[in-house]
């Protein structure tokens, strides 16, 4: 978009990716026109918003080598960003030429990407002080019919209480007691 609208480049230049920039008239929102009909070239300028691109891609890049490389705390590389991002466009908003509001002769947004950084940097700190939470524990389902999974069991209260109340809980039934309920093979009726 900056490319097409002729806006954000950076100073005068004579480097080979130079940009060429026309004279515009706001008013017809296109580009002046010399006697022949050729748009007038304003100069030749440094192609800020293609710097800020590629900053982008070596940030990107240099995060996901971060990432994998270092063990970082969940959110770290998320303030890596916040802080790498306005490194760059300090750098980029001082390559501008075009005119901006200034305060202590910086543009305002050299300004805000300072604060930016420092924010990054408190979320760094703050991300890197985090507890990080647990694993989850393996499931049964990730050890087929249970092997090699370390199973703890606790004795159930309520089973344990109730062999206190009936002393002939627990103990194995009484072969005696079956064939007295049972009754005597006469009383069964016979089958044919």
């Amino acid at each position: 978009g900056n490319w097409f609208n002729n806006e954000i480049y950076g100073a005068p230049t004579d480097v080979p990716w130079k940009l060429r920039i026309y004279e515009w008239d706001t008013s017809a929102v296109r580009a002046l026109v010399d006697a022949q009909g050729n748009p007038v070239v304003k100069g030749y300028f440094h192609p800020t918003f293609l710097y800020e691109a590629l900053w982008c891609l070596l940030l990107a890049a240099f995060l996901v080598w971060l990432g994998r490389r270092h063990s970082l705390r969940s959110g770290q590389v998320f303030a890596a960003y916040v802080m790498g991002y306005p490194v760059g466009r300090i750098v980029i908003e001082n390559m501008r030429s075009d005119s901006a509001n200034l305060i202590f002769g910086q543009r305002v947004n050299t300004w805000v990407s300072i604060l930016v950084f420092l924010l990054g940097a408190y979320l760094w700190r703050r991300f890197g002080r985090m507890e990080q939470p647990l694993p989850p524990a393996p499931s049964d389902e990730s050890h087929p019919s249970g092997a090699g999974a370390d199973v703890h069991t606790r004795p159930d209260p309520d089973i344990a209480d109730r062999g206190a109340e009936d002393p002939s809980a627990g103990e194995a039934p009484d072969a005696s007691n079956d064939t007295a309920s049972a009754g005597s093979e006469a009383d069964r009726p016979a089958q044919s």
